[in-house]
């Protein structure tokens, strides 16, 4: 004798499985890129940072995550760019993007772009969600090119002189 209910939970199980997927690809993505998640709790002021974001900014493992050691990470000549960023996104409710110097213990400097989205709701602004990258060696090549860019610049003008007197000391030869 038997006493109970069948339920078919096939979809169910399907779902769950397709979620999974989703999942493991998202990661694979996720660390194929180095990208770095956080999330700010506006009204509690409670910061979240991905274990990859950690290591972007330069905190340790155990290390509070706040805005104030957040901003003790950013270079000082970068932090009003990455407050009028936030600040503008805060007020009108939308998406930031900012590029900003960050140097941790005896790190070198290193570039980071974030982008990010200010959710709000009727009372207001309730959280900022966003990714961070590492843009190091992007920023150092188009530091190179503009260099380069310069030295070319400046041996074109080097060499239009010559040319420019070559022209005058002919034509005044011509002229007598």
């Amino acid at each position: 004798l038997w006493d109970g209910i069948q339920i078919d939970i096939t979809k169910a199980k399907l779902a769950e499985i397709e979620l999974e997927e989703q999942r493991r690809r998202l990661q694979v993505a996720v660390d194929a890129t180095g990208l770095g998640f956080w999330e700010w709790d506006l009204r509690g002021d409670r910061m979240t940072f991905s274990e990859r974001n950690r290591e972007l900014i330069g905190l340790g493992p155990d290390a509070a995550v706040s805005i104030a050691s957040f901003r003790g990470a950013v270079h000082p000549d970068d932090w009003t760019g990455v407050q009028a960023a936030f600040r503008s996104a805060r007020e009108g409710g939308g998406d930031f993007a900012v590029e900003y110097r960050v140097q941790a213990r005896d790190d070198p400097v290193r570039w980071l772009a974030t982008h990010g989205r200010v959710v709000r709701d009727e009372a207001g602004p309730v959280l900022a969600v966003g990714t961070t990258l590492d843009i190091t060696t992007r920023k150092t090549a188009e530091e190179t090119r503009s260099l380069l860019m310069g030295e070319l610049a400046h041996r074109a003008k080097n060499g239009l002189a010559i040319i420019m007197a070559i022209a005058s000391q002919t034509a005044r030869g011509a002229s007598t």
